[in-house]
């Protein structure tokens, strides 16, 4: 009897565990505008590409480009380098398209905006500001795609970059800043907000934050889901996905195959 009841007891409390585990990875039960919540999941679960956190050069943003090394690669977030603290009331614009910024720093029309005014808690020089996860629907990349970016804030000269040329005169325009066995970052240019004046030759201070993924339904792409849902509560899914001409019932299957998710994938052809 003693037997049995032991038995019992240890089954119960590993259905408890396990419920525990399910409750603290899932965020079904978290309110997504806890940016606390957000900032602390995206920096203890997931890895990120830096440049750095120490540029002493300030503009109002930067383009720089991306190359994929690895396949099925989603970029959820990005950490960035700002000279203002949390009570500037500081925002973040983020824009991306499919290839170079180069010959495009100066063309709206060739971007497309994913982030818009999102609000962001500044950390100051030499800390990670982080862009809470939702902020825009992840970013899908494969080996060999190419992807630019152009960060900007609502604050004149209060984001942080690197002259490559102080660091070392042979870094050039285009040049790898940074790279892991997935993900590579560009040399790129600092640019005054709204597309406007343009200087070359200098490196991005931030981290892309992202995973990767063995499989396009593989088990990991959990959290690229969680990071779809957040976005999507957050945003007007149906609006977002006419706009980008895609079904909006369709960008909302539960069958685990991203081949029928166009919100996931949308901007990979943008």
């Amino acid at each position: 009897m003693k037997s049995s009841l032991h038995q019992l007891i240890i089954v119960a409390f590993g259905i408890l565990l396990t419920q525990c585990a399910c409750q603290n990875y899932n965020l079904d039960n978290v309110d997504v505008q806890d940016d606390d919540v957000r900032q602390r999941r995206q920096l203890q679960t997931l890895p990120g590409l830096e440049t750095s956190f120490v540029g002493e050069d300030r503009m109002d943003g930067n383009m720089f480009d991306v190359i994929a090394l690895g396949n099925h690669i989603f970029i959820l977030s990005m950490q960035i380098h700002v000279d203002v603290n949390a009570d500037a009331n500081l925002e973040v614009d983020i824009y991306t398209r499919k290839g170079s910024h180069d010959n495009r720093e100066r063309r709206p029309k060739a971007w497309t905006q994913i982030a818009n005014s999102v609000a962001i808690n500044g950390a100051g020089y030499g800390a990670k500001t982080n862009v809470p996860i939702g902020s825009f629907a992840p970013i899908a990349l494969f080996a060999g795609d190419r992807r630019a970016f152009f960060v900007t804030l609502n604050v004149k000269k209060g984001m942080y970059c690197t002259n490559a040329a102080n660091d070392n005169a042979n870094i050039v325009m285009f040049d790898v800043a940074a790279r892991n066995d997935v993900l590579q970052i560009l040399v790129g240019a600092g640019m005054r907000y709204g597309f406007a004046n343009t200087y070359d030759g200098y490196v991005w201070n931030g981290s892309l934050i992202y995973t990767a993924t063995d499989a396009v339904d593989g088990a990991s792409t959990q959290l690229v889901e969680e990071a779809l849902e957040i976005y999507n509560k957050n945003n007007d899914q149906q609006d977002h996905a006419e706009m980008m001409g895609v079904s909006s019932s369709s960008s909302s299957s539960n069958n685990g195959n991203f081949a029928t998710r166009p919100l996931l994938l949308l901007l990979r052809g943008r």
